[in-house]
Order: structure tokens, then C-alpha cells, then sequence
């Protein structure tokens, strides 16, 4: 598939990856009932999303009720008929799809006036629509520049980032080369760039160490010429940058505390490490949107409390707890704040459902918990990203790779019937990608 037609507006903030507009190279499938033929969307060759998982329970695309598959549906076309004329935003999960048919990155365009979801042609070197690029064995972390101009993935079991250039017109990848991650330890267990997309930092658990890699022009990676690695306390898992981009935060799982690292704005070198005390074994963590507080996650594989505690912390990274309060599900495990940094929203591996919390507007700290169950059959959830329209919870888990949820009032969020249908023990892990141009 390949976009058409929708007008290319302001690059939006993201944290994975989506993309946006252009001509169309090959041209659409004929569309399906209900399809405007005429907008900028697409569907595979053979005009059906069986193996897709893309799910539209509501109604067809001509208003009609349909309660059924939505074969090849256009993402956009909703949009256009609301007069949207802003980026079209293109999400990123890894796994595999439910009928095997796809594995690696795969693409979905998500439509950003009623979350629909449409598989996109994500591979743009090899011929032909492909819902899929491979990235090494079983990918599962990835991570975006912030302008939306690069991606990568790496997986737990192999000891390679593979990187990719986004088309900006239609969102597919081709690959850069491969980059190690590093004598020292191994895997990588969670990525993310610096807010001028110069710099990737990677957590390696194993050899408790965060590994930096410069960001060239094309995209390519290179070990720090200055520091490669940095060590931090045992098992690094989450990492999290503040607003101003000057610290770097790493919740340490089996030492249950927090590193923080001073950053040079330049050479993205980490100095000034202080660690704090941080129980529960902390895994993700999440950053409010403008004050100086970090909320951590806690999974507890070691102590009994599963917890969301919300700290501060002053210009050297030394953090003070704000409050605490006990996880609404079992075994939490993603966390995102909302656009307008008003409610937390948290999930859980253990039980399929999503928690709210709101947020202390001067504080910053967290209020009572609301919980929102998911549809049946749907499994506990993992990482949580925040659409750049400010609308949409897209959330990564196994039986859906990614389950898309409405923000409504007070923070309130409504699972929607389209999901990507995933593989039970092949999933994105983490934060699902978004970009947007």
C-alpha cells in the first residue's frame, strides 16, 4: 500500500514512529465495499487483511454495520470524509501476526479522527505489498528518532540493532546496516533517543551497562567514539529522559533502585551517575510531561509490593519519593502520561485491563486509581505509547500485538474492536512506535 493524496502538514511529536503523506508509487488494489477508492490509504494485493488482525466490529466504512473483519480497510478514509487534513500516523509493532503470515517490524497506518487501524507496505526494498520487515530473531525493543527519519529493533537473543531509514511519504523501511551492541553484556532490553536525534541509548541488563551509539546523517549507528558504555547498578531495564533532555534515568531491576546520569548535550556522554533506592523492582517508567517527576514501575519479582511510585528530583538526578500506591493489577509493566500531563496510565501483564491515574496538577502526584477492563480474550498488556493526536492509548501485549483504546473524559479509556491480531509468546514487549509528518 502506499499513501495518496493526504497533504503533508508540521512534523508531531512521537515516540516511536509514524509517517506521513505522498504520491502513489504503484497504485492501490481495487478497493473493497465501503472504500474511497480516491483516498490515500491502501490494501494488500490480494485485498483482504484475514491474517492482519485488523478488526472493525462498529461499522463498514459506508456507515452500514458489518460486525466482521474489515478486509483491507481504509484507514484514511474516515479522516478525509471529517475534513482531516493533518499527518497520517503510522504504527510500528514487532512480532508476529496471528496466522505466522508476517514477522519483524510491521506497519499500520492508525487513522487519527477514529483510531482505525490498515496494514501498509512496511517493507520498502522488497517488490510487491509486504506486511513485514525482518529484524534479526523474535524482535521485541525498538525505538524512532525523534523527526520520525529512522527506526531500529533489536531482539533479547540476538546481539544486533538493526536500523532502518522511514520513507516520509509512506512510512515504509529499508534497511541500514547492522550494528553490535557491545562486547559488554549482551541483548538489549530497552532503546531511546536523545530529543535531537543524534544519539541512541540502550539498556543491556545482563552486563548492567547502558551502551551509546552515535546517530549518523543516513541514520547509521557507531559505538561513542568518547564512551561506549556506561555501568549502572544491577539488571537495567527502562529508561526514561527528562524534559530538558540534560538527564538520563534507568530503572534497575534487580538492585530495585534508579540511575541517573547527567548528559552532555553534544556528545550525549553520560556522567554524574547517583543512584536512588527504588523497592519493587522497577522495570518501566514513564516522565511527566511538564514537571520534574518520573513515575517507576514496579513488577515486584522480589519484593511482595507491586507499586507506581512517583518521584521528583533536583538538577543532579537525586530522586524523592512524591507518593506511592499500590498497582490495580498484577504485575505492571508499561506506563505512559497523557499529552496534557493529567492521568498516568498504567498497564498490566497479569490481568487484561488498563489503569488511569490522575495526576496532582502541582505536584504531580498520583490520585485514585480507575481501572478499564479490555475486550474477551485479550491478554494483560505491556507497553503503553501515547498517539501524537493526544486521542488514542495504543497498547502492545501477545493474543493482540497492539490494542488501541479511546482517551475520553477524565482520563477515561474504552478498549476499540481494531487490534492486531498477534502470536501468544511473539509480541512487542515495549512501547509500540508512532511518527508523524
Amino acid at each position: 500500500m502506499k499513501l495518496r493524496t493526504l497533504a503533508c502538514l508540521a512534523s508531531a511529536s512521537a515516540i516511536l514512529a509514524i509517517a506521513a503523506c505522498g504520491s502513489d508509487d504503484n497504485g492501490p488494489p481495487t478497493p473493497g465495499p465501503g472504500q474511497d477508492a480516491s483516498f490515500d490509504s491502501f490494501v494488500s494485493s490480494s485485498g483482504s487483511s484475514g491474517t492482519s488482525g485488523g478488526v472493525d466490529s462498529s461499522s463498514g466504512n459506508d456507515g452500514s454495520s458489518s460486525g466482521t473483519i474489515d478486509s483491507g480497510q481504509d484507514a484514511g478514509v474516515d479522516a478525509k470524509e471529517a475534513g482531516y487534513t493533518g499527518p497520517a500516523h503510522f504504527l510500528y509493532a514487532m512480532g508476529t501476526l496471528a496466522a505466522g503470515s508476517a514477522v519483524g517490524v510491521i506497519g499500520y497506518t492508525v487513522d487519527p479522527t477514529n483510531g482505525d487501524l490498515a496494514p501498509f507496505d512496511t517493507d520498502g526494498v522488497t517488490a510487491g505489498f509486504q506486511a513485514s520487515i525482518a529484524a534479526g530473531i523474535g524482535p521485541f525493543v525498538g525505538a524512532a528518532t525523534p523527526a520520525g527519519n529512522n527506526l531500529y529493533a533489536a531482539s533479547t537473543d540476538g546481539k544486533t540493532i538493526y536500523g532502518f531509514s522511514v520513507d516520509p511519504k509512506t512510512g515504509a523501511l529499508t534497511p541500514l546496516a547492522t550494528t553490535s551492541t557491545g562486547a559488554a553484556g549482551g541483548s538489549p532490553y530497552f532503546m531511546r533517543s536523545d530529543a535531537a536525534g543524534k544519539h541512541l541509548y540502550v539498556s543491556k541488563r545482563a552486563g548492567s551497562t547502558i551502551a551509546l551509539f552515535d546517530i549518523g546523517a543516513g541514520g547509521a549507528l557507531t559505538p561513542s567514539a568518547t564512551t561506549p558504555e556506561f555501568s549502572t547498578m544491577t539488571g537495567p531495564r527502562g529508561i526514561a529522559l527528562s524534559t530538558a533532555g540534560d538527564l538520563l534515568f534507568v530503572a534497575n531491576e534487580l538492585s530495585e533502585s534508579v540511575s541517573a546520569f547527567k548528559v552532555d548535550a553534544t556528545t550525549g556522554v553520560l556522567s554524574a551517575r547517583k543512584d536512588s533506592s527504588a523497592p519493587g523492582t522497577p522495570i518501566a517508567m514513564a516522565h511527566h510531561t511538564s514537571k520534574n517527576v518520573l513515575y517507576v514501575v514496579a513488577s515486584a519479582a522480589v519484593t511482595p509490593d507491586q507499586a507506581i511510585t512517583a518521584f521528583s528530583y533536583d538538577a543532579t538526578g537525586a530522586l524523592t519519593q512524591v507518593g506511592t500506591t499500590k498497582a490495580a493489577g498484577r504485575t505492571p509493566l508499561g506506563a505512559a502520561v497523557d499529552l496534557t500531563g493529567t492521568y498516568l496510565y498504567v498497564s498490566s501483564a497479569g490481568d487484561p485491563a488498563i489503569t488511569s491515574y490522575p495526576l496532582d496538577p502541582a505536584t504531580g502526584a498520583l490520585g485514585t486509581a480507575v481501572t478499564t477492563s479490555l475486550q474477551t480474550a485479550q491478554t494483560g498488556g505491556h507497553g503503553i505509547t501515547v498517539d501524537p493526536s493526544g486521542k488514542y492509548l495504543l497498547l502492545a501485549g501477545e493474543a493482540n500485538l497492539v490494542t488501541v483504546l479511546s482517551i475520553g473524559a477524565a482520563g477515561a479509556v474504552t478498549p476499540l474492536p481494531n487490534t492486531i491480531a498477534g502470536t501468544l509468546g511473539s509480541y512487542s514487549f515495549y512501547d509500540p512506535m508512532i511518527i508523524a509528518h
